[in-house]
């Protein structure tokens, strides 16, 4: 999967996009809350419009983005 822009905001990433690379690039552990109340603990691999591809424990997982309540970085993204 890769980063795929959102075509409403000129070519710019929107703030979900922004997230997500950041988490992606620096290979930030975050938590996922999914609407079930699961939590997961992961790095994010790569993500679409649809869906998170995660590395939950060296093993790959696909989220839907419609199923995810709230993402958590382990760490303040740099600005």
């Amino acid at each position: 999967m890769s980063q795929n822009l959102d075509a409403r905001t000129n070519g710019e990433p929107n703030v979900q996009d922004a997230f997500l690379n950041v988490a992606r690039r620096d290979q930030q552990a975050v938590s996922l809350r999914l609407m079930d109340g699961t939590e997961l603990e992961a790095r994010v691999k790569g993500f679409d419009r649809f869906a998170v591809l995660l590395d939950q424990d060296g093993l790959d997982r696909l989220v839907f983005k419609h199923a995810i309540a709230s993402i958590r970085a382990s760490r303040p993204a740099a600005r």
